[in-house]
């Protein structure tokens, strides 16, 4: 043994049995462990022995030492059978050499880790995987189940403790943390979108290591009622005097955005992302999102981008929303902040439907009530289609065409409220005109316009 000191480390060099080959003992200042350092080939290992330093533990570590540079030697050398506590990046490159791939076992990496990627070791699934899903929304969906559910409850455990019996532990926690509901379990369709993402990471990492576990998704689902079933929601219409109602129960400052939604068929995002240089030449343009404050020029899907006219009794609310915002976007809140869409369902929304008495219904049957007002108007269904963002008519015949009692006695006074150039044979429903063009990846024309004229 031949022994290097300086002010940094000590050394002691190790030879194999046969002398060809050599590594070092290494005693690092302030540690007081033991280090084996040696190369293979062009990589260099530095691992701690877990040993303290002593004449004792110095003779078991070069003992060790000399037995993986005899078997590197040999070519049976399998790094982590003899370092299994070594950092993922070394047991991978290692794998390289062997010209095959590292699958950690799954009690020796937790969520966390795979999601997030283990420090020193490849990016995780978060960064390779979830950042190159198509749908913006949907990473910013994903992530905020991640960082807000998943990772706070199980970030910690390896996929081996990630069982059955955790899971439907994870269901039973899965609670409102904010809003008056605070305390009271998710609903059925909110719990099974946190689901989903788990689902999507525990399978995407059962696949790339092919580890041989049990899913404990197949447990959750032999339980009966662990998870509520989705309840099949059928369109809500409103009748012309329960909108009457709910108008008259919301704040006034709140009524104009209430009509906007049942006077366009938009939705909470397209609301929020509506700016005003997208009105123009006497249409809104539809063509803009906004989602969580983050703006989304891509929209639902290549269909959704539209125009739609600006008839009489929707000038009348525009003027209000445009001359009262002091920003580039059409609705602002009543605190001056641009449009929140789950600010306005949980503050002004359903208490508009308890101040009226009013059996609750969601802002998106505001949508389905343009559709069926429509409908009874006798609109064009070629027009209300484009109108509407579909691909087709056969989603109005099988979402909106269900009759709806008494709807047609609302006719006249219906038709008085969406005004009668509601009906004028020019509405158009696809973006055209004084537009700039972007064409998008599926060859579908996105829009942005400027100014502003109403």
């Amino acid at each position: 043994m031949a022994r290097n000191k300086d002010v940094k480390r000590t050394s002691i060099k190790i030879s194999s049995s046969s002398g060809d080959s050599a590594g070092c003992l290494v005693v690092k200042p302030g540690s007081g462990r033991l280090y084996v350092d040696f190369y293979r080939g062009t990589l260099r290992s530095e691992i701690s022995t877990g040993l303290s330093d002593s004449a004792k533990n110095r003779r078991q570590a070069s003992a060790k030492l000399t037995t993986v540079l005899d078997a590197i030697e040999r070519g049976t050398f399998c790094f982590e059978e003899v370092f299994s506590e070594a950092s993922l990046k070394l047991k991978t490159a290692h794998a390289r050499l062997d010209h095959r791939s590292y699958a950690p076992p799954p009690d020796t990496i937790t969520l966390k880790e795979y999601v997030d990627g283990a420090k020193g070791g490849k990016a995780g699934w978060r960064e390779r995987i979830l950042a190159n899903y198509p749908s913006e929304s949907k990473q910013i969906d994903y992530n905020q189940a991640l960082d807000d559910r998943i990772l706070t409850h199980f970030g910690a455990m390896n996929f081996r403790e990630i069982n059955g019996v955790a899971l439907e532990v994870f269901v039973n926690t899965l609670t409102w943390r904010t809003t008056k509901r605070v305390g009271k379990p998710l609903s059925s369709s909110r719990k099974r979108n946190i689901l989903t993402v788990l689902n999507a990471v525990l399978q995407a990492a059962r696949v790339e290591y092919d580890w041989k576990i049990p899913d404990p998704f197949d447990y959750l689902e032999a339980k009966k009622n662990a998870v509520p079933k989705r309840v099949k929601r059928y369109p809500a219409v409103f009748r012309y005097g329960t909108w009457q109602a709910l108008l008259a129960a919301m704040p006034l400052f709140y009524r104009p955005i209430a009509e906007l939604f049942l006077l366009t068929g938009m939705i909470g995002s397209e609301v929020a992302g509506l700016r005003k240089k997208d009105i123009v030449g006497g249409f809104l343009n539809v063509c803009n999102g906004r989602v969580k404050e983050r703006e989304k020029e891509k929209l639902k899907n290549e269909f959704r981008p539209r125009r739609i006219p600006i008839t009489d009794a929707l000038r009348r609310v525009l003027d209000v929303l445009v001359g009262r915002s002091t920003s580039d976007y059409v609705v602002e809140m009543h605190d001056g902040e641009l449009y929140s869409h789950i600010r306005f369902k949980d503050n002004v929304w359903e208490s508009a439907f308890k101040k009226a008495g009013i059996p609750y219904t969601r802002p998106y049957d505001i949508r389905h009530t343009y559709a069926a007002w429509s409908m009874t108007l006798r609109m064009d269904l070629n027009k209300l289609e484009r109108l509407m963002g579909h691909n087709s008519k056969q989603m109005l015949y099988e979402t909106y065409g269900k009759y709806v009692q008494g709807l047609e006695e609302d006719v006249e006074k219906i038709l008085e409220y969406m005004g009668p150039d509601f009906l004028r044979a020019d509405r158009k429903g696809r973006v055209s005109g004084p537009c700039s063009e972007i064409v998008s990846e599926n060859g579908w024309s996105a829009y942005f316009v400027g100014g502003l004229t109403i």
